[in-house]
């Protein structure tokens, strides 16, 4: 019978998480990401928000993979350190494009990152709304320095003033994608910069791609990048509704301690949560390995520094090691293991891929994430599904 190796999520090397929080004195009555124990869809929705993808860009070599970013998506050309903590993603130079396919399509949609440039002179989209390969929607950063919102190239409404260079600024922008009643609304450091809104008396159309309403695509990066200039993304989330989280973080965490459930067998340490807690992962070298349906493993993750946390996203790096067909899924468990969470179960592949499950609540608790402490009070792991 086949086998996966596992060794820590995507975000953070081990059985990890990402959790995004509002400034202190926010008030948010929802919380995390993907599913809890009461579904195995692919989101789950908690006060009208639905995250759909959550990425702090610590980790490099884990930015692309199948259920994270596509896998024909560009690396960053490096990573430097983050806008608050850990690092963030840089691309000079060349075309480079990070992208992520949603998991559902829809004509709502808000991104939200931090964006850094260090120069100006060279106009070019930065980040993007599509349906398939058909450009929806365009941010674009001008030659001097302001940001604009453009459909299908076509201009539609633009900053009057530029954004500083090599200042960390926090852009959020949100779209709703109709032919005669659009909407766009953009907010850079919390402030409302750009509001373009088409009214039946008055319509305009941001709907780049003739065919359909839909966006099932985003991009972010530079697509005609000055010489030598350094364009920096951080703290990213994207979600399926019209939304402003204000000036968020998304901060990586690993594993480091063992959890209730020890049932797979470590390989290359002693104990199962060496396994998987290696920044950046080292594949191979060290990982935790099962053959058996219904074998998990859970681990003591480290306490975020987070003042209020609304979301969790766990990531699990697997693969299988035959042709032998098999499926794992994300869980989280209690501390005593008692109550086990699951997520949803993904078809594990040859190579290895991405397992992510985006927990709008604490799927022990059912209620809304606290703070850092309920992070870390529940234990992250896998189960062998199949």
């Amino acid at each position: 019978m086949g086998s996966i190796n596992w060794i820590g999520p995507g975000v953070g090397g081990g059985a990890g998480l990402e959790g995004a929080v509002y400034n202190p004195g926010f008030t948010f009555n929802g919380s995390t990401t993907t599913s809890t124990s009461t579904t195995s869809s692919s989101t789950t929705t908690a006060v009208g928000l639905t995250i759909e993808l959550a990425e702090s860009f610590d980790h490099l070599a884990l930015l692309v993979g199948p259920q994270k970013w596509d896998p024909s998506s560009a690396s960053p050309t490096s990573l430097v350190a983050g806008r608050v903590t850990g690092q963030a993603a840089r691309f000079t130079n060349n075309t480079q494009v990070m992208q992520y396919t949603m998991s559902t399509a829809g004509n709502i949609w808000s991104a939200a990152f931090a964006f850094r440039v260090s120069a100006f002179g060279q106009q070019t989209v930065i980040a993007q709304f599509l349906n398939g390969t058909n450009s929806q929607l365009e941010l674009l950063l001008l030659a001097n320095g302001s940001l604009a919102i453009a459909c299908n190239g076509v201009q539609l409404a633009a900053m009057n003033v530029s954004i500083p260079t090599n200042l960390w600024q926090f852009i959020e922008w949100s779209v709703v994608v109709n032919t005669t009643l659009g909407a766009i609304y953009l907010r850079v450091m919390e402030q409302v910069v750009i509001i373009h809104v088409g009214t039946s008396g008055s319509p305009f159309n941001t709907r780049g791609y003739p065919s359909t309403d839909l966006v099932t695509t985003f991009k972010f990066g530079p697509q005609t990048p000055g010489s030598g200039v350094n364009y920096d993304f951080d703290d990213f989330i994207l979600s399926a509704y019209t939304y402003f989280p204000g000036q968020i973080q998304v901060q990586a965490q690993i594993m480091s301690g063992a959890g209730p459930y020890t049932q797979m067998t470590p390989v290359g340490q002693s104990q199962n949560y060496q396994c998987v807690s290696n920044v950046p992962p080292n594949y191979d070298v060290d990982y935790v390995v099962g053959g058996s349906a219904g074998l998990q493993d859970s681990y003591t993750p480290n306490t975020p520094v987070l003042s209020n946390v609304i979301a969790v996203q766990q990531c699990v790096l697997n693969r299988r090691d035959s042709s032998a067909p098999r499926s794992l899924a994300p869980i989280v468990t209690s501390s005593d293991g008692v109550t086990v969470a699951q997520g949803p179960a993904q078809a594990c592949q040859a190579s290895y891929r991405v397992a992510r499950a985006m927990w709008m609540k604490n799927p022990i608790t059912n209620a809304a994430w606290t703070g850092a402490a309920d992070v870390a009070g529940v234990r992250f792991g896998q189960k062998i599904t199949a």
